[in-house]
C-alpha cells in the first residue's frame, strides 16, 4: 500500500511540474522565450548567433540576456540595470554586465557590448576562431596605464563583432561589441 502511494505521488509531482512548465511558457512573451533563453544561452550562442543570423541573431541574444536579467525586450540594458548584478550563463561563462545601445528604445538594439569576467577563462583565439574572427592588434601595454590588449573583429554584410582580452596571458576573452551593419538595399 504505501509503495502505491509514493508512485501515485512521484507521478502527481511530475505532473504538476510539468503542467507549471506549459502555464509558464504560455504567459510568456515570445519575444523573450527564444530557443536560446529557454536552452540555456552559453559564451558560444551569444558568439555564433549574430554570424549565423544577422541582425535577428543580434536580436535574439539581446533578448536572452534581457530575459537572464529579468527585463522587457523593449527595455535597455544600462550599468545601472546589471553592473552589480553578474550572471552566470549555461556554460559558465560570467556576464560581469551588459549593455545595448542607448541611442534607441525599441526590441530591435543596433548594437550590445558585454563585458565578460576573468573566471573561468574563455580563450579569445578560441572565440576567434569560432566566428572567423581575424587579429587586429595587439599591444604589449606601456606599463605606466595602459595595460595593453589583443584584438579581434568579425565583419560581414550583416554585422560586425569586436572582441578583446588583456595581453596578459592566458589572453581570456573580456569584451564582446556587436554591431549590426547597416544593410544596403538593392534598387
Amino acid at each position: 500500500m504505501t509503495t502505491s502511494l509514493k508512485i501515485g505521488a512521484k507521478k502527481w509531482s511530475y505532473l504538476c511540474f510539468f503542467l507549471f512548465l506549459s502555464i509558464a511558457g504560455c504567459a510568456s512573451d515570445p519575444q523573450v522565450s527564444t530557443p536560446v533563453a529557454r536552452l540555456g544561452l552559453g559564451i558560444e550562442q551569444v558568439l555564433r548567433l549574430p554570424v549565423t543570423k544577422g541582425h535577428a541573431g543580434v536580436d535574439e541574444v539581446v533578448h536572452a540576456i534581457q530575459a537572464l536579467y529579468g527585463v522587457d525586450t523593449d527595455t535597455q540594458l544600462p550599468p545601472s540595470n546589471n553592473v552589480k548584478s553578474p550572471i552566470t550563463l549555461a556554460d559558465g561563462t560570467v556576464l560581469a554586465q551588459a549593455l545595448t545601445d542607448p541611442r534607441l528604445r525599441t526590441p530591435k538594439w543596433n548594437e550590445l557590448a558585454i563585458e565578460i569576467a576573468d573566471k573561468p577563462c574563455f580563450p579569445i583565439e578560441n572565440a576567434a576562431a569560432l566566428i572567423g574572427a581575424k587579429k587586429m592588434a595587439e599591444s604589449v601595454g606601456d606599463g605606466v596605464g595602459h595595460a595593453g590588449s589583443v584584438e579581434y573583429s568579425f565583419n560581414n554584410r550583416d554585422v560586425r563583432i569586436d572582441l578583446a582580452a588583456p595581453y596578459r596571458a592566458p589572453h581570456c576573452l573580456r569584451t564582446v561589441w556587436m554591431y549590426k551593419n547597416a544593410v544596403q538595399k538593392s534598387p
